[in-house]
């Protein structure tokens, strides 16, 4: 009969334990597991997990959190391609002058930079129709940027690609809404 708060300090103090012992953990910061192309709210687990251990050991365990976004072909289907993109670290020693265990200021930096750091490592798209339209601009049109960019046609600089076409699109929507939804309708149409 353990409450939710006991729970809690009784993982975060095996985490503890396993970093303390330079061991690494595996976190899936948003908590849930849809397969959209989008990037949910982070939650502040991962943050208070790598601060509190670091804290507990005087910033002397040198955590560092390697974002790590996972990019479906198609997600929804058996054995689709998946992009595997590792960000930059984020090294905790830079929040030890930050951190102060009886405020949040310093685990609300922190899962900010997460987030910052997890949506350069994947697509992101607004909706559903924006990555049908997305989805859409890549079959048709994917090869001919390849060529345009002058890039060799592998994962990464297909990751590089469609990260365009989404802020091309974010860029359009703001400036020509109308262009978007003409494009919209003939790409669905002619696929």
């Amino acid at each position: 009969d353990l409450n939710q708060a006991e729970l809690n300090k009784r993982t975060f103090n095996k985490c503890y334990e396993l970093l303390e012992k330079n061991g690494s953990l595996m976190i899936f910061p948003e908590g849930t597991s849809i397969i959209e192309r989008r990037l949910r709210d982070i939650k502040t687990g991962t943050a208070r997990i790598a601060l509190g251990a670091e804290y507990e050991n005087n910033f002397n365990l040198n955590i560092k959190i390697i974002p790590i976004g996972l990019n479906y072909s198609d997600a929804k289907r058996f054995r689709s391609e998946v992009f595997v993109n590792i960000g930059e670290p984020i090294f905790l020693a830079d929040f030890k002058e930050k951190y102060n265990p009886e405020t949040f200021d310093a685990v609300e930096e922190l899962t900010n930079r997460i987030e910052q750091s997890l949506a350069n490592t994947i697509i992101i798209t607004d909706n559903d129709t924006e990555d049908e339209l997305v989805r859409n601009i890549e079959v048709l049109y994917k090869n001919q940027l390849f060529e345009d960019f002058k890039l060799p046609n592998q994962k990464q600089e297909e990751f590089f690609i469609i990260k365009q076409i989404v802020k091309a699109i974010n860029y359009f929507e703001e400036t020509d809404p109308k262009l978007v939804q003409k494009v919209r309708v003939k790409t669905k149409n002619y696929l």
